[in-house]
């Protein structure tokens, strides 16, 4: 391994899912027109509730797992500041296709209720994760605890691979978590 990370990224394009999620998701909900609330809103939570064990999933077996993405992932680890991440061309195509599938696959409101919870749950991660490696929280913050468990990722590499909270539960179930001293 060079330390040379093919998924180095501008900063524009490190950034740029916080707009495009967002605005995939309004453009779901302008295309569907939906009315029904309350559906959305229980396929929203379940969307949301989804996406923990799809971040969980994708990072332990695909980042771990998967060449040449494990050994793109490793540089990550070695240099957790650098602005390594899938490019957004390839985010924006899994936003269209989940946008527009889901509608079609589960019918407009439980689709687009779906694709709300799992973007929302997205953007939780990328937040996170972008907090964790470039403005670390300090003691007392709310997301202290989900900062010291992603670092200690990064240092043992096999534990902990739920980033955000709420995935947090993953790495309990699934036995890879590993609580840090503090």
């Amino acid at each position: 391994m060079s330390g040379v990370s093919d998924y180095r990224l501008s900063r524009l394009g490190y950034y740029a899912d916080f707009a495009t999620a967002p605005a995939a998701v309004a453009l779901s909900w302008a295309l569907t027109g939906e009315k029904d609330l309350a559906t959305a809103a229980l396929a929203a939570l379940c969307g949301l509730a989804s996406w923990t064990l799809v971040e969980y999933w994708v990072h332990r077996v695909v980042f771990h797992g998967v060449r040449p993405l494990k050994s793109q992932h490793a540089i990550h680890h070695k240099l957790p500041e650098d602005l390594i991440g899938v490019s957004p061309v390839s985010t924006l195509a899994a936003f269209v296709a989940l946008g527009a599938g889901l509608p079609l696959l589960l019918g407009a409101s439980a689709g687009v209720g779906g694709f709300t919870g799992l973007i929302l749950g997205y953007l939780l991660y990328i937040l996170a994760h972008d907090t964790f490696h470039h403005r670390p929280p300090n003691a007392g913050s709310p997301l202290r605890a989900a900062y010291l468990r992603h670092e200690l990722h990064h240092r043992l590499y096999d534990v902990n691979f739920g980033v955000q909270p709420l995935a947090a539960v993953w790495d309990w179930v699934f036995r890879t978590l590993r609580r840090p001293r503090t």
